[in-house]
């Protein structure tokens, strides 16, 4: 979905009866990331997940049998994005936090990673030890 359809908002896009599926809103790095990955012939992830009973944050890319979770990081090359100051850095450390002790493993990537193609090897190498009896 394009940055004006994030900006019009989900309640409107309902209300004029367009249908959304979880993610449908996520940012343009994260279609990057879901495109790559699919490229890749990685297995498709659940979008947009609380796995965190009692917290409203939601996952970015989640592959629940292998507990693994993606978060896709923006605004990090000018270091004005919400991912990388202040109250925003502090509740990522607590969300992975809470994620680790949860048993998953998180992976948190750049549009640097997506792009170079680091992002989807990492998954990749994740999901293979995750798998492994």
């Amino acid at each position: 979905m394009s940055a004006t359809a994030r900006r019009i908002g989900a309640a409107y896009l309902r209300k004029v009866g367009i249908e959304l599926q979880p993610g449908d809103l996520g940012s343009d790095l994260e279609g990057d990331f879901a495109q790559a990955a699919q490229q890749a012939g990685l297995p498709h992830p659940q979008r947009e997940l609380q796995l965190v009973p009692g917290r409203k944050w939601t996952c970015d890319f989640v592959w629940p049998a292998e507990k693994v979770v993606v978060e896709v990081e923006g605004g990090t090359r000018h270091g004005k994005g919400r991912h990388s100051r202040g109250k925003g850095f502090d509740e990522d450390c607590r969300k992975c936090f809470q994620l680790n002790m949860a048993g998953y493993l998180v992976i948190r990537v750049t549009g640097t990673h997506i792009q170079s193609g680091e992002a989807v090897d990492w998954v990749r190498a994740a999901l293979a030890l995750r798998s492994a009896p």
